[in-house]
């Protein structure tokens, strides 16, 4: 027997597609853009095939098309219709093959070219050179402000650092120095930021036996500047320790982040014991390349699965309404 598709409630299909409860109705009602199914309560219930669906209607109409000219197109017709400006956003967001001219290596960062300082970080990284490596971010910072900076040169350095670490690309120390230097950049980022009063605050850490904590620093730099008040836990955190701290800072929502391994046995009891210390008005975000490995337990804690940061300042900015 094929496995069941994870349901989700309305709360969590809003979230994770961007689009309010009362538009998912109405178009649900005037549109007939999807015929979720119902629970025995009978309250709707959403797959993620549901939404995917309203995350693309969300992007076409974005972009400019109107809702009753699309509303009866397919799943794979509305990715046809929005892969322009997908194709767009992806070849802002990575670096190619690694391969890399010296010519571009030597060129500086200017607003709307942000793909050179990807190509000079991992270039500084090869070469061992620290200094080189935190003027190149410095610079980018600076020519494309924060937002920019953390999804056009931070997230595909990052992502390029795992690919070639994992492929034996670059040795153990050059990682180290990498993650040394992005690590001080983004706590320097975290530290620049201030949220307002009253501000809604974010717990922000890893689970126990995750190490990996550039995903959670990106996390907490993005979620401030988006006005919450963040308490950054650092990495490798017991289940205990994080809803500890989540009570008594009084925080209305959680973010793990979870990178490393993808298997961990002892993971799924950890997000058990988080979720059961919590009160259930307590959002918690769960996000990371090892994340969707246990998508089984984040739905029986009821948690939010962030694909990206994109998708992060989405979330982030429906839980502030």
């Amino acid at each position: 027997m094929p496995p069941m598709d994870v349901q989700y409630s309305m709360k969590l299909a809003s979230i994770r597609s961007g689009l309010t409860p009362h538009l998912i109705r109405a178009w649900e009602r005037r549109y007939h853009v999807l015929t979720p199914a119902r629970t025995p309560t009978d309250r709707r219930a959403y797959t993620d095939a549901d939404i995917e669906k309203l995350s693309l209607l969300r992007c076409a109409t974005e972009a400019g098309h109107t809702i009753g000219r699309i509303a009866h197109l397919s799943t794979s017709e509305l990715r046809e219709l929005t892969s322009a400006n997908t194709s767009d956003r992806s070849q802002s967001s990575f670096t190619g093959s690694g391969v890399e001219r010296a010519a571009d290596s030597d060129r500086e960062p200017k607003l709307g070219d942000s793909a050179p300082s990807v190509l000079t970080c991992m270039q500084m990284v090869r070469e061992m050179n620290r200094e080189g490596f935190e003027h190149a971010l410095n610079r980018a910072n600076l020519a494309l402000g924060i937002h920019r900076m953390i999804d056009e040169v931070l997230v595909p350095t990052i992502e390029s650092l795992g690919s070639e670490w994992s492929e034996g690309r670059i040795r153990p120390a050059q990682e180290h120095l990498a993650t040394a230097v992005l690590r001080t950049h983004l706590g320097r980022l975290l530290g620049s930021e201030s949220a307002g009063k009253p501000a809604p605050r974010l717990v922000v850490t890893t689970p126990a036996g995750q190490f990996h904590e550039l995903g959670a620093l990106l996390v907490a730099v993005t979620a401030a500047t988006m006005g919450w008040s963040v308490v950054y836990l650092g990495p490798n955190l017991p289940a205990a320790e994080i809803a500890a701290a989540v009570v008594q800072t009084e925080a209305g929502a959680l973010a793990l982040s979870i990178v490393y391994p993808p298997d961990d046995p002892r993971l799924h009891a950890e997000l058990l014991e988080v979720a059961a210390h919590l009160e259930g008005n307590v959002s918690i975000l769960v996000g990371g390349a090892s994340a969707p490995q246990y998508v089984d337990t984040l739905s029986k804690v009821d948690a939010i699965l962030v694909a990206d940061i994109r998708s992060l300042r989405t979330v982030l900015q429906q839980l502030r309404h």
